[in-house]
């Protein structure tokens, strides 16, 4: 009888040791859950801070692609602000004179032809034709790399150039 005893004994002993075996391989397996979630989150958010960082970047460098048109068209409108404004649509310079109608400019020697009334202006207030000449060469030459592709480009390389460091920072680190 001993014996039965001492054999169901180890049995009962034997079913307790696997079930804390079982238990513990569960707490591992949770554990080892959370661990890999941690890394999850932790690389999410560091590619969301490059990524933001980037952006940040892209934009400021997308803002910048229009500045030489801006500051062109700004300088042109400033000299005869009388006789017409300046614009600049679909990759061409315009001048509407006030009252008229809007008049392309293909080249800086168009604008005495076009214009005449901004260049009259510019000399009574001082100012050298050649400067006008000068600004609506910008203008002109500004007018075409404004674009919505140019814009994308000047952001793109940025925020690609963040996304290929964060991907590198989180190989490194995980």
């Amino acid at each position: 009888m001993s014996l039965l005893k001492r054999g169901a004994g180890l049995f009962r002993t034997g079913t307790e040791q696997l079930g804390n075996v079982a238990k513990l391989d569960a707490q591992d397996k949770q554990a080892n859950d959370q661990r890999e979630m941690a890394r999850e989150s932790q690389n999410a958010a560091t590619m969301g801070q490059v990524t933001g960082i980037g952006a940040a970047e892209g934009l400021r460098a997308a803002r910048e692609v229009g500045a030489p048109l801006r500051d062109s068209l700004s300088t042109l409108n400033k000299i005869a602000p009388d006789a017409g404004t300046f614009s600049s649509a679909k990759g061409g310079l315009f001048y509407t004179p006030t009252g008229g109608e809007a008049q392309a400019i293909t080249a800086a020697s168009d604008i005495a032809s076009v214009a005449p009334g901004v260049v009259d202006g510019a000399i009574a207030a001082g100012t050298e034709a050649v400067a006008v000449e000068s600004a609506a060469t910008t203008a002109i030459g500004a007018s075409g790399t404004g674009g919505a592709g140019a814009t994308l480009a000047a952001a793109a390389g940025p925020l690609a150039l963040a996304v290929g460091a964060g991907f590198l920072l989180n190989k490194l680190f995980s």
